[in-house]
């Protein structure tokens, strides 16, 4: 359930379920190696929110197919859920909260 405290400006609501992919990458120059953490979209799926007596009710699932969540040392899945207003010609109002997907 998505509860909204504050609706002026935000514009469309929907919420969504995001695993992002956190990776490592190594790249060699004449001084040595340097070793940085990059991150990708995994798997996003979006939908938008319908008011009901002033919820937000909303059902998310996670495909059969998709990455568990992992921490590890060099390769990382992160899922969260996230409720975001869109809004046009400006930075989109989110919230997130980290969910752990078991295998």
């Amino acid at each position: 359930m998505v509860v909204v405290t504050d609706t002026g400006n935000i514009g469309e609501l929907e919420a969504g379920i995001v695993c992002r992919e956190f990776y490592d990458e190594t790249v060699s120059t004449n001084d040595g190696s340097t070793r940085s953490t990059l991150d990708a979209v995994e798997y996003e799926s979006w939908q938008p929110l319908q008011c009901m007596e002033g919820e937000y009710p909303v059902t998310l699932t996670i495909p059969a197919h998709a990455p568990y969540s992992y921490a590890g040392d060099c390769l990382s899945f992160r899922w969260e859920i996230v409720a975001r207003g869109r809004k046009k010609l400006a930075l989109d109002a989110q919230a997130s909260q980290e969910v752990w997907v078991r295998p």
